[in-house]
Order: C-alpha cells, then sequence, then structure tokens
C-alpha cells in the first residue's frame, strides 16, 4: 500500500497526497491524478474509500502519485460545499494542493479525475483556470458535467435543480426544499449568479475543449448523475465539436455506487488504459544484491590464511 500524508493549507483547507511503496521523492517527471471528490465526499476520498482500491493498487504498481484535498476554496477543512458545488471560489483549494505537491515533487503528466458533483470543478480547471494548459487530461468519472440543461423540475431537471441543495447556498441562496422547479424564491438570482460567473460547462464555447483528452466513465443505469442531462451525454457533441479527443466507458447497467459504476473493472480498465499514455513506463524497482554463502574454505597463501567466500 501507498503511504498518505496530510498538510493542511489554512484557508485553503487540507491535503492529502499519495505516493506508492518505494516512492523516490527526488524522481523526475513523476505522474500526478488531481482527483476532486464528490458530494459529501472526505478530503481523503481517493485514499480511504473501499471503492478504489483497485485504482490505487494500478497507481502503486505504475509509480503515480494521487493529490486531493477539500477543494472547498476559504471554506473551513470540515466543509465541502466549494465549488464541486458550482460557485467561482472553491476550485483554488484543489489548485493549492497542486501547488504543494509540485513545491515537494518533479510533477510531470497531470490528470484531472472528477467524481460526481466533482465534475464540475475538474471541468472548470481543465479549461477555465490558468493552469488549464498544464492538465494533459481529464477522467471524468460518474461526473456533473451541465449546470442549466435540462429543464427546471421533473424528470431531466438541470443540475441547478436537481442539486439545488447544494448549489444555492454555494452562491449565498437558501433553498426551500418543499418547491419545486423555477417557483424557488431565489431561482432568479442564483440562475443570474451562475451567468455572471460563467461556470456552466454547457455554456462555454465549443472551443475550448480543443485538443482536450477526456475519458467519460459512466453507468448507463445511474440515475443520480444521468449521463443524459446532469452527465457528460449532453456535453459529447461539444467536446466534440471543439475537437476533443473523447474516450467513453459505458458499463451497462451501472448505477452510481459501486459496484457498477467507477469501481466495476470495465472503468478500471479503462482509466488504467487511459492513464498510460500520459507516462512511460513504471519505474524500475530497485534491485537490491544478496550474496548467498555457498561455501567457505581456507587457503594458504603466503604463509596467510583468508577465508574465502564463493557467491551463488
Amino acid at each position: 500500500m501507498g503511504t498518505t500524508t496530510m498538510y493542511d493549507l489554512g484557508p485553503d483547507g487540507l491535503c492529502y497526497i499519495t505516493v506508492p511503496p518505494g516512492f523516490d521523492p527526488d524522481a523526475a517527471n513523476i505522474p500526478m491524478i488531481l482527483y476532486c471528490h464528490g458530494s459529501g465526499g472526505a478530503p481523503n476520498q481517493w485514499a480511504t474509500l473501499s471503492a478504489w482500491a483497485a485504482m490505487r493498487a494500478w497507481c502503486d504498481a505504475n509509480g503515480w502519485i494521487v493529490v486531493e484535498g477539500t477543494g472547498g476554496g476559504n471554506n473551513p477543512p470540515a466543509n465541502d460545499n466549494g465549488f464541486s458545488w458550482g460557485n467561482a471560489s472553491g476550485y483554488t483549494g484543489w489548485l493549492a494542493c497542486l501547488d504543494k505537491a509540485e513545491d515537494l515533487y518533479d510533477i510531470g503528466a497531470r490528470v484531472l479525475l472528477g467524481r460526481s458533483m466533482g465534475g464540475l470543478g475538474s471541468a472548470y480547471m481543465f479549461t477555465q483556470s490558468d493552469r488549464a494548459a498544464d492538465f494533459d487530461g481529464w477522467i471524468n468519472n460518474s461526473g456533473v458535467s451541465t449546470m442549466l440543461y435540462g429543464t427546471t423540475g421533473g424528470s431531466g431537471s438541470m443540475t441547478m435543480q436537481k442539486f439545488g441543495a447544494n448549489v444555492y447556498p454555494a452562491f449565498g441562496y437558501s433553498y426551500d426544499d418543499g418547491v419545486s422547479g423555477s417557483s424557488q424564491p431565489n431561482y432568479t438570482a442564483v440562475r443570474n449568479a451562475i451567468l455572471a460567473a460563467d461556470i456552466a460547462p454547457d455554456l462555454w464555447a465549443s472551443s475550448v475543449w480543443a485538443g482536450k483528452k477526456i475519458l467519460a466513465c459512466y453507468g448507463d443505469a445511474d440515475t443520480t448523475v444521468p449521463w443524459i442531462t446532469n452527465g457528460g451525454g449532453a456535453m459529447l457533441s461539444t467536446w466534440l465539436d471543439g475537437g476533443a479527443e473523447v474516450t467513453l466507458a459505458l458499463t451497462p447497467g451501472g448505477t452510481h455506487a459501486a459496484p457498477g459504476s467507477y469501481g466495476s473493472p470495465e472503468a478500471v480498465a479503462a482509466m488504467t488504459t487511459f492513464l498510460s499514455q500520459f507516462a512511460g513506463d513504471p519505474p524500475e524497482p530497485t534491485v537490491k544484491t544478496y550474496t548467498r554463502v555457498k561455501a567457505r574454505f581456507i587457503k594458504l597463501s603466503d604463509g596467510i590464511h583468508r577465508v574465502h567466500t564463493v557467491p551463488v
């Protein structure tokens, strides 16, 4: 198993960095995943969630480090109500984690992995942030990929409304669970805030995806973040029209929670194949030389007795 170390980044929350066994901190071009957790996710979700065990093992075996954290900007470390829910400031928490990793190590490939509601923050960093050009790829793992696409309520409800209990507070407004659709008292104010912040991926120009490498992993029975409306299905034509290189991994019968989505063998195979294009062969393990004594004998030479060891 790898080793996970926590760093307190003050106003940017907590940062966790997981490195493989036998990791050389002085190595060059270390491949890295920046992981963005989803709703209610702990800042060390990657390191602790059992559903990621197979991926952790692959990263350990292939020399990848994984960086994650609160992802809540200036929120307290225990509060994950940051950009993962759509506001325009919280993603700085995850970028601060990236900065920390780069302070410690020589980072090579950088791949974003957005899980569930973390899809929004990772999409923003991948295309809109001042670090966008530094990321080599994006794994959208059952990720929320739109904000205003769809209807205001009911079947096909847009992200702003379906996840309103989280999105509204992220913009400083209360959400009334007893009111549906655009009848929400603060609907117009929140929608205007989203438009002003330009944080709805479904409204971005297709050109922002030019040359981007994307892996979209979804279960086709996911009702939490459906592929169409809230997921990547609604963005697929925009990605392709913009010139993105898109790989789809749709798990038949897969739901939002493992098994069946990101814990499935199909998704693991897709993710490891995707990651492998950004880094070369895994580092060679340290070779230790041992000598096993096969025989010992005493030889008289020039009047001096010497003990000779014959290695295998």
